[in-house]
């Protein structure tokens, strides 16, 4: 049997959530991520895909581009637009994309047959 608990997540501020909320990061090319980020600074797309904050010919494995989304997370949660809820939550999450509806579940798991915790 599956164990299921909380977790101490990192939301965005609900008055933010639609300016910082965005698609899978390997939903879009990097490309497309700097359209549709470009006139959107607290978009989540500077930290998941932070190549979009570099010049387009930069190496999107490479530690500079790490460090750029690591600044960006960190800037989010000094502003206060990312922050982390003191008690732990069970999340019941539910998106519309275009018309297209997509619902998860968020929590911490431990599975029979896997050491250890996985997130």
């Amino acid at each position: 049997m599956a164990t299921v608990k909380p977790f101490r997540a990192i939301r965005p501020q609900t008055s933010l959530a639609e300016q910082i909320c965005e698609l899978p990061y390997d939903v879009l090319s990097s490309s497309e991520a700097r359209s549709q980020a470009a006139d959107n600074p607290l978009s989540f797309f500077y930290i998941s895909k932070p190549e979009i904050d570099l010049p387009e010919d930069t190496d999107p494995y490479s530690d500079q581009v790490y460090k750029k989304g690591a600044q960006r997370f960190q800037a989010l949660r000094e502003q206060g637009a990312l922050f982390s809820r003191i008690c732990s939550l069970l999340l019941s999450l539910s998106a519309n994309h275009g018309g297209t509806f997509a619902n998860g579940f968020g929590g911490i798991l431990l599975l029979p047959g896997i050491s250890g915790w996985h997130y």
